[in-house]
């Protein structure tokens, strides 16, 4: 999960369709989702300190969805993901992610990753790539996560690429915007703040526009 502002060539020129829509793919991008979002409710039952939303299942309609939140921690996509309510993570799967390519070296962990919704964000493997993918995937009505700044970084210190702006120009796309901050207590002991907002249009705004929006929850 990692630079969202490299450009792709469009999908059909990338990666062959069953990459990207095989039925296999399908099914395992549920099987892995849905674990994800179960095994992870305890232990964000012990590491959240203050849980805020204003997301509801009447806000949701008709339109893709991009995921924008800013990013401190590797953990950030699983945490997020399973702090949604159950009827809206349901209702906006499959989601998709950015990956930074590095981690597609690895055998199992690179079918792992792709089954469950990743894909690299830079040209250099045979998988359809960066924005051209993610906007294959939001017109296909599958949820994009995307971290507009690119990076892990410390809140609000990073300027955000243009990538979630181009996404978010797309028609009938609207943005999720969410903040969570990671503190340490103790020497072992890590805990998280998280606020996640109602979707909103961005057809106009630019990337730092949208980060606004992210920071201001």
């Amino acid at each position: 999960m990692q630079d969202n502002n490299t450009a792709a060539t469009p999908p059909s020129l990338g990666a062959p369709q069953h990459l990207l829509d095989g039925w296999y793919l399908w099914l395992s991008l549920r099987l892995i989702q849905y674990g994800c979002w179960l095994s992870l409710q305890l232990p964000i039952a012990l590491l959240i300190r203050n849980y805020r939303s204003s997301l509801t299942s009447d806000d949701l309609g008709g339109s893709a969805y991009m995921i924008a939140a800013n990013h401190q921690s590797a953990l950030d996509p699983f945490i997020i993901l399973a702090c949604l309510p159950w009827n809206i993570f349901t209702h906006m799967l499959p989601y998709r992610f950015f990956l930074h390519n590095a981690f597609l070296r690895f055998f199992p962990l690179r079918w792992f990753l792709l089954g469950g919704g990743c894909f690299p964000a830079r040209p250099g493997t045979r998988y359809t790539f960066g924005l051209g993918a993610a906007e294959h995937f939001l017109k296909a009505g599958q949820t994009i996560f995307i971290f507009p700044e690119g990076m892990r970084s410390a809140y609000a210190t990073v300027k955000p690429k243009r990538g979630v702006a181009e996404l978010a120009a797309l028609p009938n796309v609207e943005i999720i915007p969410v903040k969570i901050l990671w503190q340490r207590r103790g020497y072992w002991r890590r805990s998280f703040t998280i606020n996640i907002g109602k979707p909103f249009a961005a057809q106009e705004s630019s990337a730092e526009e949208i980060m606004a929006c992210v920071h201001s929850l």
